[in-house]
């Protein structure tokens, strides 16, 4: 990062909350970093005609920064608009994060990367994706990460057992298929795991119903109702992650 201002762009969703663990991280370290809160950006598409004011608020947001800040992008669409406002020569570094990767097979995308920004990818399976598609440009390969901090309040809220027994797994993922849950749970159902663990958990935006849904009769199915529970998104981190033994972020994207 640069020592100037860190500005991200909001998105939405992993996006969002990769953004704001990220901002807090930076201010953590000394860093002056914010959320670009009200830049309002509707989807580009060519007969939108709310693009165009939407384009002129980025290029003012952009203007208005120190030329030595770095915006990071957490999504697509805030992608599209940073590269449609921003000078072709000076202002403010920017970084693309890429958190899925669909992205990587939209041309436009691809346009864009090749000549636009740093490009950040989050996982190794989109990192692999990303430079398959745009061979020749540097793709910057990290992974998703909660605050060790939550670790660290977690631990003081509870006192472990040396023999734990039957565990409580703690799942903290948005309910869509690309995530894994319902993966993850056939795999607890299987005989030779039921016996292993007492409880699991599972902590997270219920982002897509029917695939929320599908899970609940999964599970009712399997005959895990009283043992496999969706809680929802949860506020409180380091209270959920005191409240169970492993933790599980399962994904499949």
């Amino acid at each position: 990062m640069t020592s100037g201002c860190s500005t991200t762009a909001r998105s939405s969703a992993g996006g969002q909350r990769f953004g704001l663990r990220l901002v807090e991280a930076l201010r953590d370290a000394g860093r002056n970093a914010s959320v670009a809160e009200d830049l309002r950006l509707p989807r580009p598409a060519p007969w939108n005609p709310a693009v165009l004011p939407a384009v002129r608020r980025t290029r003012r947001f952009l203007s208005g920064l120190d030329p030595e800040a770095t915006v990071i992008g957490n999504h697509p669409r805030v992608h599209a608009y940073l590269y449609a406002a921003a000078p072709r020569s000076g202002g403010p570094a920017i970084v693309n994060v890429a958190h899925e990767q669909a992205s990587a097979a939209r041309g436009m995308a691809r346009f864009a990367y090749r000549r636009f920004g740093s490009l950040v990818v989050i996982g190794a399976n989109a990192a692999r994706e990303y430079e398959g598609r745009l061979p020749g440009v540097q793709v910057t390969k990290i992974n998703n990460f909660l605050d060790a901090g939550y670790f660290e309040r977690a631990r003081g809220q509870r006192v472990l057992s040396p023999d734990v027994g039957q565990l409580s797994i703690g799942v903290m993922a948005r309910l869509i298929p690309e995530k894994g849950s319902a993966e993850l749970i056939e795999e607890v159902a299987n005989p030779a795991a039921l016996t292993t663990w007492r409880e699991v958990v599972v902590a997270g935006r219920r982002q897509d119903a029917s695939y929320a849904r599908r899970i609940e009769r999964r599970i009712e199915d399997l005959g895990l109702n009283d043992r496999i529970r969706l809680i929802g998104e949860v506020e409180d981190v380091p209270r959920f992650l005191s409240s169970i033994d492993v933790l599980v972020v399962p994904s499949t994207g």
